[in-house]
Protein backbone atom coordinates (compact mmCIF):
# COMPACT_ATOMS: atom_id res chain seq x y z
CA UNK A 1 0.00 0.00 0.00
CA UNK A 2 1.39 3.42 -0.98
CA UNK A 3 2.28 6.01 1.68
CA UNK A 4 -0.04 8.55 0.04
CA UNK A 5 -2.96 6.24 0.72
CA UNK A 6 -2.20 6.27 4.45
CA UNK A 7 -3.46 9.63 5.84
CA UNK A 8 -2.92 8.64 9.49
CA UNK A 9 0.73 7.87 8.81
CA UNK A 10 1.21 11.05 6.78
CA UNK A 11 -0.18 13.22 9.56
CA UNK A 12 1.99 11.42 12.12
CA UNK A 13 5.06 11.82 9.91
CA UNK A 14 4.38 15.53 9.38
CA UNK A 15 3.91 16.25 13.09
CA UNK A 16 6.96 14.13 13.92
CA UNK A 17 9.00 16.17 11.44
CA UNK A 18 8.00 19.38 13.22
CA UNK A 19 8.87 17.82 16.58
CA UNK A 20 12.21 16.64 15.17
CA UNK A 21 13.01 20.18 14.03
CA UNK A 22 12.37 21.47 17.56
CA UNK A 23 14.62 18.77 19.02
CA UNK A 24 17.39 19.48 16.52
CA UNK A 25 17.28 23.21 17.31
CA UNK A 26 17.38 22.40 21.02
CA UNK A 27 20.28 19.99 20.60
CA UNK A 28 22.47 22.40 18.66
CA UNK A 29 21.65 25.19 21.12
CA UNK A 30 23.02 22.97 23.88
CA UNK A 31 25.90 21.45 21.92
CA UNK A 32 27.29 24.84 20.92
CA UNK A 33 27.19 26.29 24.45
CA UNK A 34 30.57 27.35 25.81
CA UNK A 35 31.19 28.75 29.27
CA UNK A 36 33.31 31.80 28.43
CA UNK A 37 33.36 33.35 31.89
CA UNK A 38 37.03 32.79 32.71
CA UNK A 39 37.53 35.96 34.75
CA UNK A 40 36.67 36.12 38.45
CA UNK A 41 34.27 38.78 39.66
CA UNK A 42 36.21 40.73 42.28
CA UNK A 43 33.44 42.51 44.19
CA UNK A 44 31.23 41.20 46.96
CA UNK A 45 28.29 38.82 46.55
CA UNK A 46 25.23 38.50 48.78
CA UNK A 47 23.72 35.00 48.99
CA UNK A 48 20.01 35.20 49.85
CA UNK A 49 17.98 32.27 51.16
CA UNK A 50 14.33 32.66 52.14
CA UNK A 51 13.17 29.95 54.53
CA UNK A 52 10.13 29.09 56.60
CA UNK A 53 10.48 26.32 59.18
CA UNK A 54 13.45 24.80 57.34
CA UNK A 55 15.67 24.04 60.33
CA UNK A 56 16.85 20.63 59.14
CA UNK A 57 17.66 21.88 55.66
CA UNK A 58 19.45 24.99 56.91
CA UNK A 59 21.64 22.88 59.18
CA UNK A 60 22.96 21.24 56.02
CA UNK A 61 22.95 24.22 53.66
CA UNK A 62 24.52 26.99 55.76
CA UNK A 63 27.82 25.12 56.42
CA UNK A 64 28.12 24.48 52.66
CA UNK A 65 27.62 28.17 51.95
CA UNK A 66 30.17 29.20 54.56
CA UNK A 67 32.75 26.94 52.88
CA UNK A 68 32.42 28.68 49.52
CA UNK A 69 35.81 29.56 48.05
CA UNK A 70 35.17 33.23 47.41
CA UNK A 71 36.90 36.11 49.12
CA UNK A 72 34.00 38.49 49.77
CA UNK A 73 30.46 37.27 50.36
CA UNK A 74 27.69 37.38 52.92
CA UNK A 75 24.87 34.95 53.64
CA UNK A 76 21.47 36.48 54.33
CA UNK A 77 18.84 34.08 55.66
CA UNK A 78 15.35 35.56 55.65
CA UNK A 79 13.44 33.78 58.41
CA UNK A 80 9.78 33.90 57.41
CA UNK A 81 7.67 33.23 60.52
CA UNK A 82 9.42 29.95 61.29
CA UNK A 83 8.14 27.81 64.17
CA UNK A 84 10.62 24.93 64.29
CA UNK A 85 13.70 26.29 66.06
CA UNK A 86 15.06 27.90 62.91
CA UNK A 87 15.19 31.32 64.57
CA UNK A 88 17.41 30.12 67.43
CA UNK A 89 19.68 28.27 65.01
CA UNK A 90 20.16 31.35 62.86
CA UNK A 91 20.80 33.59 65.85
CA UNK A 92 23.47 31.17 67.01
CA UNK A 93 25.05 30.94 63.54
CA UNK A 94 25.10 34.73 63.19
CA UNK A 95 27.08 34.96 66.44
CA UNK A 96 29.59 32.31 65.38
CA UNK A 97 29.99 33.18 61.70
CA UNK A 98 30.50 36.81 60.64
CA UNK A 99 29.36 35.99 57.10
CA UNK A 100 25.88 34.94 58.27
CA UNK A 101 23.15 37.55 58.68
CA UNK A 102 19.60 36.97 59.82
CA UNK A 103 16.42 38.84 58.85
CA UNK A 104 13.27 37.93 60.78
CA UNK A 105 9.70 38.26 59.50
CA UNK A 106 6.83 38.09 61.99
CA UNK A 107 4.09 39.59 59.82
CA UNK A 108 3.47 39.75 56.06
CA UNK A 109 1.52 42.72 54.64
CA UNK A 110 -1.67 41.85 52.77
CA UNK A 111 -0.62 43.51 49.51
CA UNK A 112 2.30 41.19 48.76
CA UNK A 113 2.81 37.43 48.62
CA UNK A 114 4.97 35.99 51.47
CA UNK A 115 7.85 34.70 49.30
CA UNK A 116 8.13 37.97 47.41
CA UNK A 117 8.06 39.91 50.68
CA UNK A 118 10.84 37.73 52.07
CA UNK A 119 12.94 38.26 48.95
CA UNK A 120 12.32 42.01 49.06
CA UNK A 121 13.57 42.23 52.64
CA UNK A 122 16.58 40.09 51.78
CA UNK A 123 17.44 42.32 48.84
CA UNK A 124 17.15 45.46 50.94
CA UNK A 125 19.38 43.94 53.63
CA UNK A 126 22.10 42.99 51.13
CA UNK A 127 25.25 45.11 51.18
CA UNK A 128 26.43 44.01 47.72
CA UNK A 129 25.06 44.67 44.25
CA UNK A 130 25.28 41.07 43.01
CA UNK A 131 22.65 38.87 44.66
CA UNK A 132 22.82 35.07 44.42
CA UNK A 133 19.64 33.17 45.26
CA UNK A 134 19.00 29.59 46.30
CA UNK A 135 16.52 27.73 48.52
CA UNK A 136 16.91 26.07 51.90
CA UNK A 137 16.50 22.59 50.43
CA UNK A 138 19.30 23.16 47.90
CA UNK A 139 22.96 22.14 48.00
CA UNK A 140 25.71 23.70 45.85
CA UNK A 141 27.65 21.04 43.95
CA UNK A 142 31.02 22.61 44.75
CA UNK A 143 32.82 25.26 46.79
CA UNK A 144 33.20 27.25 43.55
CA UNK A 145 29.49 27.87 43.14
CA UNK A 146 29.61 31.55 44.14
CA UNK A 147 32.66 32.16 41.97
CA UNK A 148 31.10 30.56 38.89
CA UNK A 149 27.67 32.16 39.23
CA UNK A 150 29.12 35.63 39.83
CA UNK A 151 31.69 35.47 37.00
CA UNK A 152 29.38 36.95 34.31
CA UNK A 153 29.06 40.16 36.34
CA UNK A 154 32.62 41.07 35.40
CA UNK A 155 30.80 42.53 32.41
CA UNK A 156 28.94 45.61 33.73
CA UNK A 157 26.24 45.10 31.10
CA UNK A 158 25.20 41.78 32.64
CA UNK A 159 22.32 42.00 35.11
CA UNK A 160 21.23 38.33 35.28
CA UNK A 161 23.13 35.04 35.62
CA UNK A 162 20.87 32.06 35.02
CA UNK A 163 22.01 28.70 36.37
CA UNK A 164 20.75 25.13 36.36
CA UNK A 165 19.38 23.08 39.24
CA UNK A 166 18.52 19.39 39.33
CA UNK A 167 17.14 17.17 42.11
CA UNK A 168 18.93 14.51 44.10
CA UNK A 169 18.27 10.93 43.05
CA UNK A 170 16.39 8.96 45.70
CA UNK A 171 14.73 6.18 43.72
CA UNK A 172 11.10 5.52 42.91
CA UNK A 173 8.71 6.70 40.20
CA UNK A 174 7.95 10.04 41.88
CA UNK A 175 11.60 11.04 42.05
CA UNK A 176 12.11 9.93 38.46
CA UNK A 177 9.19 12.05 37.29
CA UNK A 178 10.38 15.09 39.24
CA UNK A 179 13.85 14.87 37.76
CA UNK A 180 12.48 14.33 34.25
CA UNK A 181 10.13 17.30 34.65
CA UNK A 182 13.03 19.46 35.82
CA UNK A 183 15.13 18.43 32.85
CA UNK A 184 12.32 19.13 30.38
CA UNK A 185 11.76 22.59 31.84
CA UNK A 186 15.49 23.26 31.62
CA UNK A 187 15.58 22.17 27.98
CA UNK A 188 12.98 24.83 27.24
CA UNK A 189 14.50 27.79 29.05
CA UNK A 190 18.10 26.95 28.14
CA UNK A 191 17.23 26.55 24.45
CA UNK A 192 15.30 29.82 24.31
CA UNK A 193 18.06 31.53 26.28
CA UNK A 194 20.59 30.36 23.72
CA UNK A 195 18.33 31.69 20.97
CA UNK A 196 18.33 35.12 22.61
CA UNK A 197 15.19 34.88 24.73
CA UNK A 198 15.92 34.40 28.47
CA UNK A 199 12.25 34.00 29.33
CA UNK A 200 12.64 32.31 32.72
CA UNK A 201 14.96 30.95 35.38
CA UNK A 202 14.71 28.94 38.59
CA UNK A 203 15.21 30.62 41.95
CA UNK A 204 17.24 27.66 43.19
CA UNK A 205 20.20 28.93 41.16
CA UNK A 206 19.83 32.51 40.01
CA UNK A 207 21.79 35.74 40.38
CA UNK A 208 20.93 39.31 39.52
CA UNK A 209 21.91 42.83 40.48
CA UNK A 210 20.33 44.60 43.41
CA UNK A 211 20.30 47.79 41.35
CA UNK A 212 18.03 46.14 38.75
CA UNK A 213 15.61 45.04 41.46
CA UNK A 214 15.42 48.50 43.04
CA UNK A 215 15.30 50.43 39.76
CA UNK A 216 12.26 48.40 38.71
CA UNK A 217 10.46 48.84 42.04
CA UNK A 218 11.07 45.24 43.05
CA UNK A 219 8.33 42.92 41.87
CA UNK A 220 6.12 45.88 41.04
CA UNK A 221 2.72 44.85 39.69
CA UNK A 222 3.64 41.18 40.19
CA UNK A 223 4.01 41.38 43.96
CA UNK A 224 0.52 40.02 44.62
CA UNK A 225 0.92 37.11 42.18
CA UNK A 226 1.46 33.77 43.89
CA UNK A 227 4.77 32.30 42.76
CA UNK A 228 6.91 33.59 39.95
CA UNK A 229 9.41 35.29 42.23
CA UNK A 230 12.10 33.88 39.95
CA UNK A 231 10.71 33.29 36.45
CA UNK A 232 8.33 36.25 36.28
CA UNK A 233 11.02 38.70 37.40
CA UNK A 234 13.39 37.28 34.79
CA UNK A 235 10.64 37.21 32.15
CA UNK A 236 9.94 40.88 32.68
CA UNK A 237 13.47 42.27 32.94
CA UNK A 238 16.01 39.85 31.42
CA UNK A 239 17.02 40.49 27.82
CA UNK A 240 19.46 39.02 25.31
CA UNK A 241 22.11 41.66 26.06
CA UNK A 242 21.84 41.78 29.87
CA UNK A 243 21.74 38.10 30.83
CA UNK A 244 24.15 35.17 30.86
CA UNK A 245 23.62 31.43 30.99
CA UNK A 246 25.92 29.59 33.41
CA UNK A 247 26.24 25.83 32.97
CA UNK A 248 28.88 23.53 34.38
CA UNK A 249 29.60 20.92 37.00
CA UNK A 250 30.86 23.44 39.58
CA UNK A 251 27.95 25.88 39.14
CA UNK A 252 25.26 23.22 39.48
CA UNK A 253 22.86 23.18 42.43
CA UNK A 254 21.03 20.09 43.65
CA UNK A 255 17.72 20.17 45.50
CA UNK A 256 15.87 17.77 47.77
CA UNK A 257 12.83 16.52 45.85
CA UNK A 258 9.31 16.32 47.27
CA UNK A 259 8.52 13.03 49.01
CA UNK A 260 4.82 12.68 48.17
CA UNK A 261 2.78 13.04 45.01
CA UNK A 262 0.50 15.61 46.63
CA UNK A 263 3.45 17.85 47.55
CA UNK A 264 4.84 17.63 44.04
CA UNK A 265 1.47 18.36 42.42
CA UNK A 266 0.94 21.42 44.63
CA UNK A 267 4.43 22.66 43.75
CA UNK A 268 3.87 22.07 40.03
CA UNK A 269 0.45 23.73 40.08
CA UNK A 270 2.03 26.79 41.67
CA UNK A 271 4.75 26.90 39.01
CA UNK A 272 2.38 26.44 36.08
CA UNK A 273 -0.15 28.97 37.34
CA UNK A 274 2.27 31.87 36.81
CA UNK A 275 2.70 31.10 33.11
CA UNK A 276 -0.30 33.26 32.23
CA UNK A 277 1.76 36.29 33.29
CA UNK A 278 4.55 35.61 30.77
CA UNK A 279 5.05 37.88 27.76
CA UNK A 280 2.59 37.00 25.01
CA UNK A 281 5.32 35.86 22.62
CA UNK A 282 6.66 33.43 25.23
CA UNK A 283 3.20 31.99 25.80
CA UNK A 284 2.77 31.48 22.06
CA UNK A 285 6.16 29.77 21.68
CA UNK A 286 5.62 27.44 24.64
CA UNK A 287 2.06 26.53 23.65
CA UNK A 288 2.98 25.80 20.03
CA UNK A 289 5.98 23.69 21.06
CA UNK A 290 3.87 21.85 23.64
CA UNK A 291 1.06 21.24 21.16
CA UNK A 292 3.46 19.74 18.62
CA UNK A 293 4.86 17.40 21.25
CA UNK A 294 1.42 16.21 22.35
CA UNK A 295 0.17 15.87 18.78
CA UNK A 296 3.13 13.69 17.96
CA UNK A 297 1.95 11.14 20.51
CA UNK A 298 -1.73 11.49 19.57
CA UNK A 299 -0.98 10.87 15.90
CA UNK A 300 1.41 8.05 16.84
CA UNK A 301 -1.35 6.23 18.72
CA UNK A 302 -3.83 6.93 15.91
CA UNK A 303 -1.42 5.56 13.29
CA UNK A 304 -0.78 2.43 15.35
CA UNK A 305 -4.49 1.75 15.88
CA UNK A 306 -5.21 2.28 12.20
CA UNK A 307 -2.49 -0.15 11.18
CA UNK A 308 -0.90 2.44 8.88
CA UNK A 309 2.60 1.43 7.81
CA UNK A 310 3.67 -0.11 11.16
CA UNK A 311 7.34 -0.43 10.19
CA UNK A 312 7.54 3.16 8.96
CA UNK A 313 5.73 4.39 12.08
CA UNK A 314 8.22 2.53 14.28
CA UNK A 315 11.19 4.00 12.38
CA UNK A 316 9.89 7.57 12.62
CA UNK A 317 9.07 7.21 16.32
CA UNK A 318 12.48 5.66 17.03
CA UNK A 319 14.13 8.60 15.27
CA UNK A 320 12.33 11.11 17.52
CA UNK A 321 13.34 9.13 20.61
CA UNK A 322 16.97 9.23 19.48
CA UNK A 323 16.77 13.00 19.08
CA UNK A 324 15.17 13.35 22.51
CA UNK A 325 17.89 11.18 24.03
CA UNK A 326 20.56 13.32 22.36
CA UNK A 327 19.06 16.37 24.06
CA UNK A 328 19.04 14.62 27.43
CA UNK A 329 22.69 13.65 27.08
CA UNK A 330 23.63 17.13 25.87
CA UNK A 331 22.09 18.98 28.80
CA UNK A 332 23.57 16.52 31.28
CA UNK A 333 27.01 16.85 29.72
CA UNK A 334 26.94 20.65 29.59
CA UNK A 335 25.49 21.06 33.09
CA UNK A 336 27.71 18.48 34.76
CA UNK A 337 24.74 16.42 35.96
CA UNK A 338 26.09 12.89 35.96
CA UNK A 339 23.09 10.73 36.88
CA UNK A 340 21.97 8.88 33.77
CA UNK A 341 18.44 9.80 32.67
CA UNK A 342 18.12 7.92 29.38
CA UNK A 343 15.10 6.10 30.82
CA UNK A 344 13.12 9.35 30.58
CA UNK A 345 12.52 8.89 26.87
CA UNK A 346 10.58 5.70 27.69
CA UNK A 347 8.46 7.42 30.36
CA UNK A 348 7.90 10.56 28.32
CA UNK A 349 4.32 9.74 27.31
CA UNK A 350 3.36 8.90 30.90
CA UNK A 351 4.95 12.16 32.03
CA UNK A 352 3.06 14.19 29.42
CA UNK A 353 -0.29 12.70 30.45
CA UNK A 354 0.41 13.62 34.07
CA UNK A 355 1.59 17.07 33.02
CA UNK A 356 -1.68 17.67 31.17
CA UNK A 357 -3.69 16.78 34.28
CA UNK A 358 -1.61 19.07 36.49
CA UNK A 359 -1.82 21.90 33.94
CA UNK A 360 -5.61 21.65 33.97
CA UNK A 361 -5.58 21.75 37.76
CA UNK A 362 -3.33 24.82 37.67
CA UNK A 363 -5.80 26.63 35.44
CA UNK A 364 -8.86 25.97 37.58
CA UNK A 365 -7.52 25.52 41.12
CA UNK A 366 -7.84 28.09 43.91
CA UNK A 367 -4.84 29.95 45.25
CA UNK A 368 -2.07 27.97 46.93
CA UNK A 369 0.04 29.87 49.41
CA UNK A 370 3.79 29.57 49.87
CA UNK A 371 4.10 27.16 52.78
Amino acid sequence: MHFLDQPFFLVFAAISALYAILLIISFFSLATYRNKFDKIYSDGVSIIVCARSELNNLRQLVPLLIKQDYKDFEIIIVDDRSEDGQYDFLMDMAKKEPKVRHVRIDHVPDHIQPKKYAITLGVKAATNDVLLFTDADCRPSSNSWVEKMSAPFVNPKISFAIGYSQYFTSGGLLNAMIRWDTLQTALQYITLNRLGNPYMAVGRNLAYRKSVFLENNGFGSLQSVLGGDDDLFVNKHAKRNNSALVLGETSLVYSVAKKTWSEFIIQKVRHLSVGKHYRWIDKVILRVAGAIRYLMYVTLITAILSGSQPLAVAIVYFFTLVLLLMNVLAIQFKSGERKNMWWGVVLDLVYLIGYLVVAAKAKFSPKIRWR
